[in-house]
């Protein structure tokens, strides 16, 4: 059963902050370039890892990540507004380059397939 829970907890979560990356980030270092790939919300639900991802040549991961450490209290403060539970979880951003990992090795396949 708490799993289940877990689970609708980090669905909530990534959906909510998708949306706010979405929609109400003014950053324009941003440019709507940023995904959630998952979010593990611990099981007493006092922390979420937010794992992030990105596409855009123009921000290293350490750049993307102090914009994100920045709006930190901006993105708590909207989980706590939309999220039905007795406290607000805390935030932990961390990168995920799987993405970036998979799109370099499909070009690797495609140059070995020619």
């Amino acid at each position: 059963m708490k799993h289940k829970r877990l689970r609708k907890v980090n669905e909530e979560i990534r959906r909510i902050l998708s949306d706010v990356l979405l929609f109400e980030m003014k950053d324009p270092r941003m440019n709507g370039v940023v995904s959630i790939t998952h979010v593990d919300t611990a099981a007493d639900l006092k922390s979420a890892k937010v794992y992030i991802s990105s596409l855009a040549s123009d921000l290293t991961p350490e750049e993307l990540m102090s914009i994100l450490q920045g709006a930190k209290g901006y993105f708590r403060k909207r989980l706590g507004d939309q999220l039905e539970l007795y406290s607000t979880p805390d935030i932990l951003f961390h990168y995920d380059d799987s993405i970036a990992k998979a799109m370099e090795m499909d070009e690797l396949f495609k140059k070995l397939n020619k």
